[in-house]
C-alpha cells in the first residue's frame, strides 16, 4: 500500500514538474497552405495590419488604432476583448505577429514563400506556445493557425480583392442567341447597334421564336483601323425560321460563362482582369466577349457611373 501511494506521489511530482517546465518553455507549431496567388499579391495581404480583419481568427470586428509602443509598427488590431494585434516586417516575405491580452503574448510568423510557377504561393503560419496549451489544444480540436490560412486562401482567391472586379463563373443560361451583324465606324456604333437590334425585333414580330429574354448581347471586332464588325445577339428558348442576315449563336447548355460587373468607365479595365482571371484558372474562351444590356442601343448608359456586364463563354 505504502509503495502504490509512493508511485502515485511521484507520478504527481513529475506532472508537476512538466507543467512548470511546459509552462516555462515552449514549442512551435507550422500550418501551411498553398494559394492561387503571386508571391506579391500575397506580401501585400501580409504587411498591411488592415487586412488582418478579413481573415485573422477572432478580429473581423477589429478596430485599427495608433500604436503606443513604436516597436508595434505604427497601427495595432484591437478586438472589444482587450486583445490586440501588431506586426513587425521582418523580409518583405515575413512578417511578425505579436498577440496580446494583459500579461499574455502569443509570438507568430507568417511567411509567403513563392513556388515554381509564380501563379501559387505557399504560406507558412508558425505559432510559439506553451507545451500545454498545445496539448490542449490537441484535445479540443481548435486550431487557430488552420482556420486563419483558410481565411487567408478565401481572401486572396477572391476575385473581387485580386482582380478588382467580382468575377463570377456560371452554367450557361442562354443557349440560343439569335444574331445579327453589321459593320460600321467606331462613331456611329450606337446607331448601328440600334438597326441591329430593330432588324431583330422585326424578326421576332414576323417569326415568333419561342422564349424571347428582355435582354441582348453586344460584341465588337475590329476589321480595319477605322471600321468594326458589330453583332447583336438576343437570347432565346428555341430558333425560329431562317431569314437573311439573321442566325444564331449556339453554346452548350452543358458549358460555362465568366461573368462580370462594372461601371462603364471602367469596362476596359475590366475586360483586362477577366482576360487574366481566364489565364490564371486555365480557361478557354469559345466565344467573343459579349456586353449584356437591358435595353434599346438608343437608351444605352453613357455615363461612366453606370453599369454594364461582360460575359466570356468558356470551358
Amino acid at each position: 500500500m505504502k509503495k502504490k501511494t509512493t508511485v502515485r506521489l511521484a507520478i504527481v511530482i513529475a506532472v508537476i514538474i512538466l507543467l512548470v517546465f511546459g509552462a516555462q518553455t515552449g514549442t512551435t507549431v507550422e500550418r501551411t497552405i498553398r494559394v492561387n496567388a503571386g508571391y506579391y499579391e500575397v506580401s501585400v495581404q501580409l504587411n498591411n495590419i488592415r487586412n488582418y480583419r478579413s481573415w485573422y481568427p477572432g478580429f473581423q470586428d477589429g478596430v485599427i488604432r495608433p500604436a503606443a509602443d513604436t516597436a508595434k509598427g505604427r497601427s495595432i488590431l484591437a478586438d472589444g476583448s482587450g486583445r490586440e494585434l501588431s506586426l513587425r516586417p521582418v523580409s518583405p516575405s515575413v512578417v511578425a505577429v505579436t498577440e496580446e491580452k494583459g500579461t499574455s503574448t502569443l509570438l507568430q510568423t507568417i511567411s509567403a514563400i513563392p513556388l515554381p510557377n509564380e501563379k501559387e504561393t505557399e504560406i507558412l503560419w508558425a505559432e510559439r506556445m506553451p507545451w500545454y496549451k498545445r496539448i490542449a489544444n490537441f484535445f479540443t480540436g481548435r486550431d487557430n493557425l488552420k482556420l486563419g490560412l483558410l481565411n487567408l486562401k478565401s481572401t486572396l482567391e477572391d476575385p473581387a480583392l485580386r482582380y478588382g472586379f467580382r468575377i463570377e463563373l456560371t452554367p450557361v443560361v442562354d443557349s440560343i442567341i439569335l444574331t445579327s451583324r453589321r459593320s460600321g465606324a467606331d462613331s456611329s456604333r450606337q446607331f448601328t447597334l440600334q438597326v441591329l437590334y430593330d432588324s431583330l425585333a422585326s424578326y421576332i414580330t414576323r417569326l415568333h421564336p419561342q422564349g424571347v429574354k428582355p435582354w441582348y448581347y453586344v460584341t465588337s471586332n475590329p476589321v480595319s483601323p477605322r471600321k468594326t464588325e458589330f453583332a447583336l445577339g438576343v437570347p432565346v428558348d428555341s430558333p425560329g425560321l431562317p431569314a437573311k442576315d439573321v442566325d444564331y449563336l449556339r453554346l452548350p447548355s452543358s458549358g460555362r460563362v465568366l461573368v462580370g460587373k462594372s461601371k462603364i468607365g471602367k469596362l476596359k479595365e475590366l475586360y483586362t482582369a477577366m482576360n487574366r482571371y481566364a489565364n490564371d484558372q486555365g480557361l478557354q474562351k469559345v466565344a467573343q466577349e459579349m456586353e449584356k444590356y437591358a435595353i434599346e442601343p438608343s437608351q444605352l448608359p453613357q455615363h461612366p457611373d453606370d453599369e454594364v456586364e461582360l460575359v466570356f463563354p468558356v470551358y
